[in-house]
C-alpha cells in the first residue's frame, strides 16, 4: 500500500466468531456460523478468512460459503479432498496457491475459489455469515471457529472537505470519462489528483487558474471500482467520490 498525502491507509482489525462455537454440522445439511463488525464508517478494502478450523470425517462433503451484511456471496471451499478428515486453514485472494491440500489441515493460507475482492466497496459494518453445508451421508462434523480480518478505508469516505463551491463532477457514475467544472474564484492553479481504494494515486495532473475552470479527465485505462479525486486550489480543497463502471 502506498502512502500518499492526504489520504489515509486502510486499517485492518480481526473479529472472531465465538457465539454458538462449536457447532455442530449437521449430516447432510446446513449450518450457519455468524459474526458481528462494528464501528467502521469506511468502505472494505479487503477481506481474508482466519482460522477456519473444524473436525469432519469426510471434508470432501463439505462447501464454505462468506455472506456480507449486504448479501453477497462468496464461494470459499466446495467438495475438496474426497475422505480426508478435518480442516485448519486460512483463506486470502492474494496467497501464492490456489490449489487445496489434502487434507487441508496445516494452518497455512490458500486462495478460495470465489473472489474475496467480491465484498470491497461494500460497507463493514453489520453480521457477516459463514454457512457450511454438508452435502452428503453418513457423516456430520464440528466447526470449531473462524475469524474475519476486515480492512477499510475512513477517509475521506467519513468526511467531503466541501471549501470550494460551484463545483461539479459528471457522469458519475462514469465508464473512466468524466467531466470536472468549477465556476469560482481560484486562487492559484489547480492540481486534480485521483486515488484508487486503496491509497494509491492513480492520477494527478496540473491546471492554470481560469474563471470558468472545465476539464474532461480519462482515465479508460483503469479498472471499475470506487475511486476519490482530490482537487486543490491554494487553501481550498475538495475530495469526492466517483465510481467507474
Amino acid at each position: 500500500i502506498n502512502v500518499v498525502s492526504g489520504v489515509d491507509c486502510p486499517s485492518c482489525t480481526t473479529v472472531s466468531a465465538s457465539v454458538g462455537l462449536p457447532a455442530t454440522i449437521p449430516n447432510n445439511s446446513s449450518m450457519t456460523s455468524t459474526l458481528s463488525v462494528g464501528g467502521s464508517i469506511g468502505v472494505i478494502t479487503d477481506i481474508n478468512i482466519k482460522n477456519l478450523i473444524g473436525l469432519h470425517d469426510r471434508i470432501g462433503q463439505l462447501s464454505f460459503k462468506l455472506t456480507s451484511p449486504l448479501g453477497t456471496e462468496v464461494q470459499l471451499i466446495s467438495n475438496s479432498c474426497g475422505n480426508d478428515a478435518d480442516f485448519n486453514l486460512n483463506l486470502d485472494d492474494q496467497a501464492a496457491s490456489a490449489t487445496l491440500p489434502c487434507p487441508y489441515v496445516g494452518g497455512l493460507t490458500y486462495q478460495p475459489i470465489g473472489s474475496l475482492a467480491d465484498f470491497n466497496d461494500e460497507n463493514a459494518n453489520g453480521t457477516w455469515t459463514l454457512t457450511i453445508t454438508d452435502n452428503s451421508n453418513p457423516s456430520s462434523g464440528t466447526l470449531t471457529g473462524w475469524d474475519l480480518e476486515v480492512c477499510t478505508w475512513e477517509n475521506p469516505l467519513g468526511i467531503e472537505e466541501n471549501t470550494i463551491n460551484n463545483f461539479e463532477i459528471y457522469p458519475n457514475p462514469n465508464s473512466g470519462v468524466f467531466t470536472i467544472e468549477m465556476n469560482t474564484s481560484f486562487e492559484s492553479e489547480v492540481d486534480i489528483i485521483v486515488y484508487d481504494i486503496r491509497g494509491r494515486r492513480v492520477y494527478n495532473m496540473h491546471y492554470e487558474s481560469s474563471s470558468n475552470f472545465k476539464k474532461e479527465i480519462s482515465m479508460d485505462s483503469v479498472q471499475s471500482g470506487l475511486y476519490f479525486i482530490e482537487v486543490n486550489n491554494g487553501s481550498k480543497k475538495i475530495v469526492k467520490k466517483i465510481i467507474i463502471e
